[in-house]
């Protein structure tokens, strides 16, 4: 049920024709807001300010109903080459999952007259118009599609969000991946630099390598000389030795040099013995290391 002040219903009551703007709030996961309005001044409300000439936004017509309903629209958003949400652009914020579950809030302020419309604050206050949790962002580089739903679409959620399981379900070195890291791990503090030696083929990189054998198997191999530079492969087993072996998944395009530089990255499988031992990570390990097997469950 919609509710408004008193002063404002008197007035919608005895003024059928009356002064309006929309406030638009996006409130993201990480709980960050940005706020805008469609008036051509900023407007202020209980020392809270939406600011004008931000992206042109439009939404669908509204529509009231009795009862329960899970209601779907979509919103358009159109920024400017230098308008960011988050310090991000737009675009890009929605091509990196920033809005995804966010909110979006529309309300309308009332002006009791023109002055208060001309300095931005209003006497009457504002009035709930709809709201709803974004979805997948569609884009065109230029414009955002943002379908939003209902509050009511959260009861069909699974309860727990997550399966319970003895491996770790977050993944490895996501310091920068949006909206938040999980493992929180930065892969430039295990970088190790190396080069190519003799013998190696675009599939085996042989090298000189300190690390224990299977450091670095399910890790990753990045070239930043030779003909590969630039090229990353996953490497799916590494033997220690003089030199050391890496197998990669995947073959590189060209049978690395020697000499040939490369970044390398350990990997991780995800066992909780891991996280503590290799990564001293286990603050974050993202599963449950005791839980029973199934066929020792009574």
């Amino acid at each position: 049920m919609k509710t408004a002040p008193a002063g404002l219903v008197s007035h919608l009551l005895a003024n059928p024709r009356t002064r309006r703007t929309e406030l638009w709030t996006f409130t993201l996961v990480d709980g960050q807001v940005a706020r805008y309005t469609t008036l051509d001044r900023s407007v202020t409300i209980d020392s809270v300010t939406w600011q004008a000439g931000g992206p042109v936004l439009r939404r669908p017509m509204a529509r009231l109903v009795v009862g329960i309903e899970v209601d779907d629209f979509e919103i358009n958003v159109e920024p400017g080459p230098a308008e960011e949400i988050a310090g991000v652009p737009w675009v890009l914020a929605g091509r990196l999952g920033i809005l995804r579950n966010g909110r979006v809030l529309i309300e309308r302020a009332y002006f009791a007259t023109h002055a208060e419309m001309a300095a931005g604050v209003t006497s009457l206050g504002k009035l709930y118009h709809m709201s709803g949790r974004m979805g997948g962002v569609r884009g065109d580089g230029a414009s955002l599609s943002i379908p939003c739903r209902s509050d009511f679409t959260l009861l069909n959620a699974s309860i727990p969000p997550d399966i319970a399981q003895p491996t770790c379900r977050y993944t490895l070195f996501d310091l920068d991946a949006p909206p938040q890291p999980r493992c929180t791990l930065d892969a430039e503090d295990f970088k190790v630099s190396g080069t190519a030696a003799a013998g190696s083929t675009a599939r085996i990189v042989q090298a000189a390598l300190s690390e224990d054998d299977g450091w670095f198997s399910l890790g990753r191999i990045v070239f930043t000389g030779g003909p590969n530079a630039g090229h990353s492969r996953s490497v799916k087993r590494h033997a220690d030795g003089s030199p050391a072996l890496l197998q990669l998944v995947n073959a590189f395009p060209f049978a690395p040099g020697t000499g040939d530089a490369f970044d390398l990255y350990p990997g991780c499988d995800k066992l909780h013995t891991t996280c503590g031992a290799k990564f001293g990570n286990l603050p974050n390990f993202g599963a449950e290391p005791f839980i029973p097997q199934p066929e020792a469950a009574v």
